[in-house]
């Protein structure tokens, strides 16, 4: 798989920003599963936090970099 330079986290601000992103989306998904782990669509709604926090990241990076 290729992955586009811009991608990359060469800075400190580009680390930063995947750093921040990273925190808040494991500290929504731990509140998300604490309070629906009853459910059974519990791993589908985790997983669709996590893509959307990526898509975000990557739209941040991509606007970062233009």
């Amino acid at each position: 798989m290729t992955v586009p330079s811009w991608l990359w986290i060469g800075t400190p601000l580009k680390f930063s920003i995947w750093f921040a992103n990273r925190v808040v989306t494991w500290t929504g998904a731990f509140y998300v599963w604490r309070r629906f782990r009853r459910t059974h669509r519990i791993w589908f709604w985790l997983i669709v936090i996590n893509a959307v926090s990526l898509v975000a990241l990557v739209i941040a990076l991509f606007f970062l970099r233009t």
